[in-house]
C-alpha cells in the first residue's frame, strides 16, 4: 500500500488528458472531462467510457469500407468499485472466443481504470452478496481510498508508473485501511445467493414470474443503468459523404428487442421479459462465465420508477422470501 497526496493526482490527471480522454463521475454522472471530476456515486456507470451509448464502428466512402480510427486511451477516473468489476464482468462476455467484441476490447486493453472506495455505502447496495465490496480491487488498476489530504493507493505498475509511486504507506494508514472497510460492509444488506441459478432453473415455469412482472412497466431503464448490462443494436446511417454504421445501447425489456423478421416474438408479454432479464443475471451468465452478472450496485433499485426491487424479488425466487 502506498499514499500519494490527493492534489498530486489531481495535478497528474489535468495533465493526463493531453495524451488521454479522461472520464470521470460529473454531475451525477460519468462523463469525458479535461480531468475535472467530484466523488459521487454516478447515475450513469463507468460502462459509458469503454461502451459508450452510441459509437461508430464501421464507414463506407468513397466506394471503401473503412475501420473509424482509433481515438486516445482511456482513463477512468474515480468510480465505485463495483462499477470497475461490472466493466471486468461485461469484459466476460465480450471476449469470446469465437466472436470477440474488437470495439470494445481493443478500448479496455489500452485503458487504466481507477475507482475509489466506497466508505459510505447506500441503504440500496448489496454488492458483498456476490464476493466482493465496497473495498474491492477487482477490475481496478488502482483503488484509491481517502484520507485527509491523501489517497491510500492499492495499484498496479500501470497505474504508477503514470501517477508515480508517492510513499510507503504508514501503520496508521493500514489500520484506517482496514477500519473503514470493516466499517463499509457491515452497512450493506447481504441477499442470499447460495444456488441460486439452479433455484431459478427449476422455477422457470413457475406462476411466479406472471406476479412478479406485473408491476414492471417495460421501460427499460435498468438495462441502461445498469453496469454490467451490454445489448446493443446497429443502425447503418446515410451521411452526405457515405455511410455509418454506428451501434447504440438496447435493451431485452424492449418488446421489439426479439421481434423477429416473420413478425414472431419469442418474448411476447412482460412476464417473459422480466423472466429473461433475471435469468440471464443470476443463471444464464454464472453457467457461462462462473460469476454472477450482477454487482449489486443498486441502481436498478433507485432509479425503477415503480420500485421493482430486485433485492425482495431473488429473495422470492431464492427460497428465502
Amino acid at each position: 500500500m502506498r499514499r500519494i497526496k490527493k492534489e498530486a493526482i489531481e495535478k497528474k490527471l489535468k495533465e493526463l488528458a493531453k495524451d488521454y480522454r479522461i472520464f470521470a463521475p460529473m454531475n451525477g454522472d460519468v462523463k469525458e472531462t479535461g480531468g475535472e471530476f467530484e466523488e459521487c456515486f454516478p447515475r450513469l456507470s463507468g460502462k459509458c467510457a469503454f461502451l459508450p451509448p452510441e459509437e461508430e464502428i464501421l464507414r463506407y466512402k468513397d466506394g471503401k469500407v473503412e475501420e473509424t480510427p482509433e481515438d486516445k486511451p482511456i482513463i477512468l477516473f474515480g468510480i465505485r468499485p463495483c462499477d470497475a468489476r461490472a466493466i471486468s464482468l461485461i469484459e466476460l462476455a465480450m471476449r469470446d472466443e469465437k466472436f470477440p467484441d474488437v470495439y470494445f476490447l481493443r478500448k479496455k486493453e489500452k485503458g487504466i481504470i481507477i475507482s475509489i472506495a466506497c466508505k459510505e455505502p447506500g441503504d440500496t447496495c448489496f454488492c458483498t452478496s456476490f464476493g466482493h465490496g465496497p473495498f474491492s480491487t477487482q477490475g481496478s488498476d488502482a483503488l484509491l481510498v481517502e484520507k485527509d489530504d491523501y489517497y491510500l493507493v492499492l495499484g498496479n505498475e500501470k497505474f504508477f508508473k503514470l501517477f508515480g509511486e508517492g510513499e510507503e504507506a504508514r501503520e496508521e494508514d493500514k489500520e484506517y485501511f482496514e477500519e473503514a472497510k470493516k466499517r463499509a460492509e457491515e452497512k450493506i444488506e447481504k441477499i442470499p445467493v447460495d444456488n441460486l441459478g439452479e433455484k431459478l432453473l427449476s422455477r422457470i415455469e413457475d406462476p411466479v414470474w406472471e406476479k412478479i412482472s406485473r408491476k414492471c412497466l417495460n421501460c427499460g431503464a435498468c438495462t441502461f443503468l445498469c453496469p454490467t448490462c451490454y445489448c446493443f443494436d446497429i443502425q447503418d446511417l446515410e451521411r452526405s459523404w457515405g455511410v455509418s454504421r454506428r451501434r447504440y445501447w438496447d435493451s431485452c425489456m424492449f418488446s421489439i428487442y426479439t421481434k423477429e423478421a416473420s413478425g414472431h416474438n419469442p418474448r411476447p408479454t412482460h412476464r417473459e421479459r422480466v423472466r429473461n432479464r433475471i435469468m440471464h443475471k443470476f443463471s444464464y451468465y454464472p453457467y457461462l462465465y462462473g460469476e454472477f452478472g450482477c454487482t449489486g450496485c443498486g441502481r436498478c433499485v433507485v432509479y425503477c420508477p415503480v420500485n421493482f426491487d430486485i433485492r425482495e424479488v431473488l429473495k422470492i425466487l431464492g427460497g428465502s422470501g
